[in-house]
């Protein structure tokens, strides 16, 4: 009996519509482990090359078999067009490269035509940092009457201690948390343990004391409820007994509107991560080992840390250099 031989994946379609090509790339993100918000930005991004697509080849189906390495190379001038900045061109470019290794991978493609495609050099702007003491202190002056405020407070608290991001933080369980040990894990891709400071695990008790009386009485023996619940207007968000955590986008609308009320207007999460990360480089914690606190596997992230590195070095070495006097 003849073996019978799988037929390729291409055989007999003769187009690849990029709403499809796109809808496959989504749920090969989505089940890689990325955030959601990661996932939505290679969407919009993908979003203006459908719309570029449709002012230059005028079709429906947006046939991605059709194209040629000269319609990526225009892609990129009518990006320049539409007055996109640097990065922001690189970045869309930088997608569509992964989308179209992605369908080659998968056979779904016969040719990676964007393969080496030029991209702008990302250009590297110095990190905005802020006095994270003076902002740690004003946190810790603000009022704790409620569960909301407590969220708020031990939310801008934990952000300025581990320089963690956000869709970290939007995960966080209290099984995360060792109060004895004052350490908090991080799971996933970058699985990591932090220690944090007193004021951090004050607040932290604190919310844990007022988080008590929101909770279901029947599931608060067995729970394990994300750290930081998201609201509403009309409270805790919740569907049934499950609490649903505070979003990403949330956290960042949050931690700009409180920073403003702080007297920092400007600041954002990651406002807060690159003060951490100075922060722990004066007191004299070596580059690896931020690397390691802030769960990266390279040190390619710290680039754009190397001019403030350098100012510090050079104010450190003036200092510690004797002084000679004038004869």
């Amino acid at each position: 009996m003849q073996k019978r031989q799988r037929k390729p994946i291409n055989e007999g379609r003769t187009t690849l519509p990029l709403a499809s090509a796109v809808k496959s790339f989504m749920g090969h993100l989505e089940g890689s482990g990325k955030a959601k918000h990661t996932i939505d930005s290679y969407r919009f991004d993908l979003l203006s090359f459908g719309e570029f697509l449709l002012a230059h080849r005028g079709k429906p189906t947006l046939d991605l078999k059709s194209l040629a390495r000269k319609d990526l190379e225009r892609y990129h001038d009518w990006l320049k067009l539409e007055g996109q900045k640097t990065n922001t061109r690189r970045r869309k470019l930088m997608t569509v490269r992964k989308l179209m290794h992605y369908l080659t991978a998968r056979k779904k493609l016969d040719l990676d035509i964007a393969k080496k495609l030029l991209a702008p050099e990302k250009i590297e702007r110095v990190p905005l940092t802020i006095d994270l003491a003076l902002f740690r202190e004003k946190i810790s002056g603000l009022p704790v009457e409620s569960y909301f405020q407590a969220r708020n407070a031990a939310l801008l608290l934990l952000l300025s201690d581990t320089g963690c991001s956000v869709s970290e933080l939007s995960l966080i369980r209290w099984s995360a948390y060792e109060p004895l040990n004052t350490r908090l894990k991080f799971y996933g891709k970058a699985e990591r343990e932090s220690k944090l400071r007193p004021d951090t695990i004050t607040a932290l008790t604190q919310l844990k004391e007022l988080a008590r009386p929101i909770e279901k009485p029947s599931h608060h023996e067995d729970s394990d409820e994300l750290l930081f619940i998201g609201f509403n207007r009309h409270g805790p968000m919740r569907i049934g007994k499950k609490a649903l955590g505070i979003t990403p986008r949330g956290i960042e609308m949050l931690v700009k509107g409180m920073s403003e009320t702080l007297g920092f207007p400007g600041v954002t999460p990651r406002v807060l991560r690159h003060s951490a990360v100075v922060d722990w480089y004066k007191s004299g914690i070596q580059p690896e080992e931020i690397q390691k606190r802030l769960g990266l596997k390279t040190a390619y992230t710290f680039r754009i840390y190397e001019p403030i590195f350098n100012a510090i070095r050079s104010k450190t070495e003036a200092t510690s250099s004797p002084q000679t006097s004038p004869l």
